[in-house]
């Protein structure tokens, strides 16, 4: 790929976006239906086409929002691997129906460019002033004093744009950041002030070799003195997780009014439960796998919901399944829906239903109802099947596959990957989320795709 450094907003690269009309592309899932109300409106541009932007593979992306409040949809993507052309986090805000434009792009060139540097990304407003915030969690360079691995740029209502430069900075009082795993914001002990969760693989670099030590870390903003903030951090753990892992989600599954956290370790999707008993505090509850597979993971695969409304919380769960670096596919990722705890100190497996394997894995899961007809609908990021999945709840036990019906919403044309041992061809489908982020009425589902491809959009 010939690209030259990023230098104004015109400069596009890829992300993709679908809306109920048509169906444009479609492979062959016999055992799933097709659904031909739904067909591509928008994609940013290929690399090999010239795109940009992102400088890598976007494997977070949060929305929808309405950032100026006029009524269009926005959201944040954060690229990983970008090598020589460094991270960044990217705005998106629909312009028109059927159309997309980048609004702002900020650049980690003084952070990490290493061909492995990770970042992940996060909205709130942790300062509760009303202007939302983007949060970057951004992997800092090998033994590198003074670098700052969490960045927050601000809301200008002013602007109507991000600022220009990072609002906050923060080192987190690590040595350094090794792999920006995930960032989650949310008021998760009730004192009506957004917290900030992290999941971290930190140095010292010279225990690399021994995996260094991992925690998941929860802070507040606590005030903010010459324009520097001060955070507090309410609780670490560096006990359950060798490895940083992709997953942080919240949730009250017990129905107890308390929040808890589900962090998944790097292997064998290990299960790690916390709970908020407080203000800030926090107490362990519960661990286990779910899977005998080392290299069966979370990638914001975990989700807390109440699929039926009938009081009680459900668990949605994605296994990532395990493929080679080259991308051959070794063992499938499962989908399991999990209830019927009083006391989440007392999940375990036996609790976990299973619904769907898929072949290619599965990465994220989020809720909508793009197709407007008032049903829950579960959307499946089908990472190497380069699919969406669309479970949608009929009616009955939530617990049982038969209550739902399962659809595909987009399938790239899986005959075109020519090129064997690498990405070429291939729309790996990494994260999504489902609204209608146009406002004309019709809803819409956007995702990424984590794929190097420089053929197809991103």
């Amino acid at each position: 790929m010939n690209r030259i450094l990023i230098k104004d907003l015109n400069m596009l690269k890829n992300l993709v976006t679908f809306q109920t009309i048509s169906f444009l592309f479609f492979g062959s899932i016999l055992a799933t239906n097709i659904d031909s109300s739904f067909s591509v409106k928008w994609h940013n541009q290929p690399w090999g086409a010239g795109g940009l932007i992102p400088a890598g593979p976007p494997w977070n992306m949060v929305g929808p929002f309405d950032f100026d409040g006029d009524g269009f949809g926005d959201f944040i993507v954060s690229s990983a691997y970008a090598g020589e052309f460094c991270n960044g986090v990217y705005h998106y805000e629909a312009a028109s129906n059927d159309s997309i434009e980048l609004k702002w792009v900020y650049t980690f060139y003084d952070l990490s460019c290493s061909y492995d540097a990770y970042s992940s990304v996060a909205v709130g407003d942790i300062d509760g002033d009303g202007n939302q915030e983007v949060l970057s969690l951004v992997d800092t360079s090998p033994g590198v004093s003074g670098q700052k691995g969490l960045q927050v740029f601000e809301w200008d209502p002013d602007s109507l744009s991000f600022l220009s430069q990072p609002t906050f900075t923060w080192d987190m009082g690590l040595d350094s950041v090794w792999e920006a795993s995930q960032i989650l914001v949310e008021d998760v002990d009730g004192d009506s002030k957004d917290e900030i969760i992290v999941s971290i693989m930190d140095g010292p670099w010279s225990l690399l070799g021994s995996g260094g030590s991992s925690r998941l870390m929860i802070f507040e903003l606590e005030t903010v003195v010459n324009d520097s903030a001060v955070f507090n951090i309410e609780f670490q753990d560096e006990v359950w997780s060798n490895w940083s892992g992709y997953n942080i989600s919240v949730g009250d599954l017990d129905g107890d009014g308390l929040k808890e956290i589900f962090s998944v370790g790097y292997e064998y999707f290990h299960l790690i439960v916390h709970e908020s008993t407080g203000e800030d505090s926090y107490e362990y509850q519960t661990d286990f796998f779910v899977s005998s597979e080392l290299y069966q993971r979370a990638n914001q695969g975990i989700l807390i919901t109440d699929i039926d409304g009938d009081g009680e919380n459900e668990m949605l769960c994605l296994t990532s399944g395990v493929n080679s670096l080259t991308g051959e596919l070794i063992t499938p990722g499962s989908f399991f829906i999990a209830s019927g705890v009083d006391d989440v100190s007392s999940l375990s497996y036996s609790n976990f239903n299973l619904f769907s394997t898929y072949e290619g894995g599965l990465r994220q899961v989020n809720l909508g109802d793009a197709d407007g007809d008032g049903s829950v609908n579960i959307y499946l990021a089908g990472h190497y099947d380069e699919a969406v999945y669309d479970w949608e709840y009929e009616e009955g036990n939530p617990l049982d596959p038969s209550s739902y019906t399962e659809r595909i919403v987009f399938m790239d044309d899986t005959t075109d990957n020519y090129t064997p041992g690498n990405d070429q061809g291939r729309v790996r489908v990494a994260k999504l989320f489902s609204g209608d982020i146009d406002n004309d009425g019709l809803g819409d589902v956007v995702f990424s795709s984590a794929s190097f491809a420089a053929d197809k959009p991103h």
